[in-house]
C-alpha cells in the first residue's frame, strides 16, 4: 500500500502543482561526491544530525532512483529549486535544495531517517488573501491601516503605520499577486522587526491554481525557514510538509505526514 501511495503522489504532483511541473527534471546522481555545498543527515529529529554526511551512500542504501524523485519544486523562473526522494514505507528521504547566483548553482543536500511528529508552523491553514491581523497585545499609537483593492474587489496591497517614540513608523507592508484563474498566486509580506521582532519579519509565499500554499520562505535571524506543501488530488490540506531550516546555507529538514 505504501509503495502505491508513492506512485500515486508522484503522478498527482506532476499534474497538479504548477511549480513542480515547470522546467527540467533532476538527472544523474544528485549526491555524487564533491557536488554538494553542504550535506546534513538527521536521525531521530532535527537536532540529532550528522554534518558533512555521506548522502551519496544514504541515497544508494535507500534504493532511490535519481530520475524518479518523489517531489520537485521549481522557482517562478522555471529553475529546479528542490528535488526530494522519499520512501513512504521506511519513512526516510533525501533531497537537494538548489540556489542560483550570478550564473553559479549551489547544491545543498539533506536527508532524514525518520518523520518529524510536530509541525513548526501550520501556515497552510491561514487566509493569505486577507489583510494581516495585528495581535491584541501589540498596542500602537495612532495605528492606521491602508488597504488597496483592484476592480474585482481583491486585496492587492496593504500597509499600516503608527507613531513610535514620537516618530511615524511603518507596521505592515504586504502585496498580493493573482494568477490567470483569479486566485492568489503569490504574496510578499513584511512587518516591522522593531515592533514584532526579527524572526518572521518577512515572508514570500506562493500558491497553486486552487489557492493552496505550495512554498513559503520566512526570514529567520540565522537565515530562513522554508516550507513546501505536498497535496493529494482533490484535497484542501497537504498530505506532507517539508520544512527546511536554512542555517547560513546548511539546510536542516523536517518531513511531516499530516
Amino acid at each position: 500500500m505504501a509503495r502505491n501511495i508513492v506512485k500515486i503522489f508522484t503522478a498527482v504532483f506532476a499534474a497538479l502543482l504548477c511549480f513542480s511541473c515547470a522546467g527540467g527534471k533532476a538527472s544523474g546522481n544528485p549526491f555524487a561526491s564533491g557536488t554538494l555545498d553542504s550535506a546534513v543527515l538527521t536521525h531521530s529529529g532535527p537536532y540529532d544530525f550528522t554534518d558533512d554526511a555521506d548522502l551519496e551512500g544514504f541515497f544508494t542504501a535507500c534504493g532511490f532512483a535519481a530520475d524518479a524523485p518523489f517531489y520537485q519544486h521549481h522557482d517562478p523562473d522555471g529553475r529546479l529549486q528542490l528535488a526530494l526522494w522519499y520512501d513512504a514505507e521506511a519513512q526516510m528521504g533525501a533531497g537537494v535544495r538548489y540556489s542560483y547566483y550570478g550564473g553559479e548553482t549551489a547544491r545543498y543536500g539533506f536527508g532524514f531517517e525518520a518523520l518529524s511528529e510536530d509541525a513548526p508552523l501550520g501556515r497552510w491553514e491561514e487566509d493569505f488573501a486577507a489583510p494581516p491581523v495585528r495581535p491584541a497585545d501589540v498596542q500602537l499609537e495612532n495605528y492606521k491601516e491602508s488597504p488597496e483593492y483592484d476592480g474585482e474587489g481583491r486585496l492587492i496591497a496593504f500597509s499600516a503605520e503608527c507613531t513610535l517614540e514620537g516618530e511615524p513608523e511603518w507596521v505592515y507592508q504586504v502585496s498580493y499577486q493573482y494568477g490567470p484563474s483569479g486566485g492568489l498566486a503569490s504574496r510578499s509580506f513584511g512587518q516591522n522587526p522593531q515592533i514584532f521582532g526579527t524572526s518572521g519579519s518577512s515572508a514570500n509565499s506562493f500558491f497553486d491554481g486552487q489557492g493552496r500554499l505550495l512554498y513559503e520562505r520566512r526570514y529567520l535571524t540565522h537565515g530562513g525557514l522554508e516550507l513546501y506543501c505536498l497535496y493529494a488530488a482533490g484535497t484542501e490540506g497537504p498530505a506532507y510538509c517539508l520544512y527546511l531550516d536554512d542555517n547560513m546555507g546548511v539546510y536542516f529538514p523536517q518531513f511531516i505526514q499530516l
